[in-house]
């Protein structure tokens, strides 16, 4: 996943969990993960992730907005998480609020 590869290197270009996103969305970018649960019949059902986040390759820094649920007609639960985390990057930037570091084991 992306955050793993941030500890070895600051390039996250070509990885399919990682997007930089444009248009009202940028500068975010998205996390993306999949994962599959067993459906109520057969076979399974895929839950798609999403987590609005800003990449600072300089400092090899990948800071998560929270998260989100995408179904399959592309709707996302809450259907504001983009929203909420440009102002969460506004914030930040103002110097309003503050990160949390977490190391990755």
């Amino acid at each position: 996943m992306a955050i793993r590869i941030l500890q070895v290197s600051s390039d996250l270009s070509g990885e399919k969990q990682f997007k930089e996103l444009s248009g009202k969305d940028a500068p975010l970018a998205e996390v993306c993960f999949d994962i599959s649960i067993p459906g109520p019949k057969k076979g399974q059902i895929k839950r798609r992730f999403r987590l609005p986040a800003m990449f600072r390759p300089t400092q090899q820094e990948l800071i998560l907005f929270g998260g989100s649920e995408k179904d399959h007609w592309s709707n996302y639960t809450p259907s504001d998480a983009f929203t909420k985390a440009k102002k969460y990057l506004e914030d930040l930037e103002a110097d309003i609020g503050g990160l949390i570091d977490h190391e990755i084991l």
